[in-house]
């Protein structure tokens, strides 16, 4: 495959589907724990560092950022089987239908909850420093320097700009991305913002002093009208699709970064076929794709969210560890509770959550009322907004292709 996975495709067993036990946070590490869940939940990707391993012990024991990586996930491997998921299952159906249980109810303690010091060590990560959880990712995959794992997160896109002075001028380039990056102040879902991205040109115009120069030279001081944008194509799509949600935002008036928790949703099952440019070469095979075999359908698999303000706050993840099925669970550091998708979306789109109807009004105000006199802990989670109160919200999706990552 374009992207990486090729012949080392696997087809997904249940014995492969694992629910993370958690990991300790060793003082501001949950930037780091939110990201590793999303990738350690893709078995595909542990399948992956474990072929490294595998294939040549002497290069991989060069590589001790890739070796930490694969011991960490091979500890959290151990403790996800050492957790029995019967009895869980069994505990949880004696519950309450609407309590979040914790599941994995043993102690937070180095033996049961694996812990990121060796990683940490590795990287040089000051573990009482917080960090930008998507730009760590981002910067993590090259330091890895294992071009199978950043294949499955890599797409190109083309950028060009386009005369429109009938020349037919243009320059082209084509740009590898390991993530978009989506202004959210300018549209209110992922799919809209997709489409202002590579489907809305911006006019460079003479009129405005803002033209194209075609040509380099500095002599030469021609300017043209032009389009100016970015272009994908279906073949350039990477199998692991994260966005960045541009949360933090510069405040002019406040000459300060401030962060926008206004609502942006993003779909459970998204369809990225009027976003792209379809390759004229792919056509006569189009007619015979069906749903699972097509390029362009991306299934949610995990959401990082961050509850707080700039330069603060903290960060957890929802994941679906079996993207085959709806089970979800909120990864908070060693805290794991399984969920349901409406949680995750009230939690993540940002903004009040507008789902209530009338009938059900009353009741869940004195629910409220009893559960904040109970729980004073409680009351930042309930109301108008998702678990993590008011200024939680996704600040990272990942999808993943469904014709790649079974």
């Amino acid at each position: 495959g374009k992207n990486g996975n090729g012949d080392d495709k696997k087809v997904v067993s249940d014995d492969d589907i694992l629910v993370s036990t958690g990991l300790i946070n060793l003082g501001n590490t949950c930037y780091m724990n939110s990201q590793l869940q999303c990738a350690f939940h893709i078995p595909q990707i542990r399948h992956l560092l474990q072929m490294e391993i595998d294939k040549s012990h002497n290069s991989y024991a060069n590589n001790p950022p890739l070796k930490s990586l694969h011991d960490i996930f091979d500890l959290m491997s151990l403790a996800a089987a050492a957790a029995d998921p019967t009895t869980v299952n069994n505990q949880k159906k004696k519950k309450h239908k609407h309590e979040h249980k914790q599941i994995h109810p043993f102690p937070s303690t180095s033996h049961t909850i694996p812990s990121t010091k060796t990683l940490c060590r590795t990287l040089g990560v000051n573990p009482f420093e917080q960090q930008d959880s998507q730009e760590f990712w981002k910067l993590l995959l090259p330091v890895l320097d294992c071009p199978s794992l950043t294949n499955l997160y890599k797409g190109y896109y083309e950028t060009y700009i386009t005369a429109l002075d009938g020349t037919l001028r243009e320059r082209r380039k084509t740009e590898p991305f390991l993530d978009l990056s989506l202004d959210i102040s300018r549209s209110s879902s992922v799919l809209e913002s997709l489409h202002d991205f590579f489907q809305q040109p911006e006019l460079l115009s003479t009129q405005q002093n803002n033209g194209w120069k075609p040509n380099p030279p500095k002599h030469d001081k021609e300017r043209v009208d032009a389009l100016k944008g970015q272009s994908i194509t279906t073949q350039h799509l990477p199998s692991i699709l994260q966005l960045h949600l541009m949360r933090f935002a510069y405040d002019i008036n406040y000459n300060t970064m401030k962060k926008i928790n206004d609502r942006f949703t993003f779909p459970k099952e998204l369809d990225l076929s009027t976003v792209c440019i379809h390759d004229t070469k792919e056509t006569s095979t189009e007619q015979e794709t069906t749903n699972t075999q097509n390029p362009t359908i991306y299934d949610l698999q995990a959401v990082v969210v961050h509850a707080g303000q700039y330069g603060s706050g903290h960060y957890y993840s929802y994941v679906r560890p079996n993207i085959s099925t709806n089970t979800w669970y909120r990864f908070d550091d060693d805290r794991v509770t399984k969920v349901s998708y409406k949680d995750v979306r009230d939690d993540a789109f940002g903004g009040a959550v507008n789902h209530r109807n009338a009938s059900s009004q009353q009741s869940t105000k004195y629910t409220c009322f009893w559960k904040n006199i109970l729980n004073p802990l409680s009351r930042r989670r309930h109301g108008s907004f998702g678990w993590g109160g008011k200024s939680s919200n996704a600040y990272m999706l990942q999808y993943v292709k469904r014709q790649d990552i079974p």
